[in-house]
């Protein structure tokens, strides 16, 4: 199949699952739509490795993997599994629409060796301690974005144990920034300091093995302690709002290929404005 009839093909798989999610929208009948969309991903699964080869298969199949449902699911997790097949599909139309090979080597990892990231993810991971403010804060920036930001906390349990949920939910993301915030009063040897809550520690650490230090990034709220072998990972610091530092946000996540560079944004709207 050719690049063209590829695009158009994938285009078309994007309408359906469309329409199944509106559908469900429309007649709440959950149970129903979970068949639609089994059944879709079934066609999908096996056009992508007809058209793209097995290894895109295989990352297609990561993300089904990563759902499960209970008898009282209702849109919020139907939409985000949509949504992630559909940044998948996007990415993959994408690839074809520019003459790109959509099977080129290393898709699944970041320039670190050994870290997978999901293939054509917009999901941000968010990791926070107790400032809720600054937290919602870089969640509306990164919608402003068009990113998905993924907050744990926000996200239905489906019978999971807190680790599994983590676990499921960060496994998708290609991007994670972690909010150290002073949350906890520490009584050292000779001083007191505040530090980060237990479970930002852990959290970050899981990510880093995962995405690879190229792909995490600490947003420190200045007052934090860090502790000193964190030191090569990135970081930005703040004074009151995460808001101050927005172009250096913006700055990672270019890094990371999730947002168009200066170039590309000019380069699009001569192209726009010529065609």
């Amino acid at each position: 199949m050719d690049a063209s009839n590829a695009s158009r093909t994938i285009e078309q798989q994007i309408t359906e699952v469309m329409e199944i999610l509106n559908r469900a929208a429309k007649d709440s009948d959950f149970e129903s739509a979970r068949q639609r969309l089994a059944r879709w991903k079934v066609r999908t699964g096996n056009l992508v490795k007809e058209i793209a080869g097995p290894e895109e298969a295989e990352r297609f199949l990561e993300i089904w993997r990563h759902f499960s449902y209970t008898a009282d699911d209702t849109m919020l997790p139907l939409t985000d599994e949509v949504n992630s097949y559909t940044s998948f599909v996007v990415a993959l139309k994408e690839d074809f629409d520019s003459g790109r090979s959509p099977s080129f080597a290393g898709a699944a990892e970041t320039a670190d060796s050994g870290h997978l990231v999901v293939r054509g993810s917009r999901i941000v991971f968010l990791v926070h301690g107790h400032d809720e403010l600054n937290m919602r804060r870089l969640e509306d920036l990164l919608r402003g974005w068009h990113l998905e930001p993924v907050i744990l906390s926000f996200k239905p349990g489906r019978g999971r144990t807190l680790i599994e949920k983590f676990e499921e939910e960060a496994r998708r993301a290609a991007f994670a920034f972690v909010l150290f915030t002073p949350d906890d009063l520490i009584q050292g040897r000779d001083a007191q300091y505040f530090q980060v809550r237990p479970n930002v520690l852990f959290e970050l650490g899981w990510l880093y093995g995962r995405l690879g230090r190229q792909r995490v990034c600490i947003v420190s709220k200045r007052g934090t302690a860090i502790p000193s072998d964190l030191d090569g990972i990135n970081r930005i610091e703040f004074q009151d709002s995460v808001t101050e530092k927005a172009g250096e946000l913006q700055d990672e996540l270019r890094a990371a290929g999730l947002l168009a560079s200066q170039a590309e944004v000019v380069q699009q709207r001569e192209s726009r404005l010529g065609s």
